[in-house]
């Protein structure tokens, strides 16, 4: 949009399409990085399960804004180790390093996101002492 709330040319909104609101913004991302650790918790809870195959999450920015969420699995092969019966076994796919730096993202989202949430409360509750 410019200035004057006109669309480039080219682009058209939909009558439907909002934007949601930074409150819903906020949740959106919560939700996402909870999605996250849990995603990371089980891929950790399953390191030592033979042939586990990890998930990761994918996350989008939805239509309106905010985030949504997938979980897919992860293919890629573990390592292979021999058995006492004289079998090879694959091994999880789950890199533990990997899985804290996984952690370490969806706590500052998290945290990034909350402090979001508090703001847009504290401005709402501002304009309400302004009009009220």
């Amino acid at each position: 949009m410019d200035g004057f709330g006109n669309m480039p040319e080219g682009r058209q909104v939909e009558e439907d399409s909002k934007m949601i609101g930074p409150m819903d913004s906020a949740a959106s991302g919560i939700a996402a990085a909870q999605r996250k650790i849990e995603v990371s918790a089980h891929n950790i809870a399953n390191q030592d399960t033979d042939e586990f195959k990890k998930s990761r999450v994918s996350q989008q920015e939805s239509v309106g804004g905010g985030v949504e969420t997938s979980v897919g699995r992860v293919s890629e092969r573990g390592n292979v180790r021999q058995i006492p019966e004289g079998d090879q076994v694959e091994r999880s796919n789950v890199d533990l390093a990997e899985e804290m730096v996984n952690l370490i993202e969806a706590e500052n989202s998290l945290k990034a996101n909350v402090a979001a949430l508090e703001t847009a409360d504290e401005v709402e509750r501002s304009l309400l002492d302004i009009f009220v």
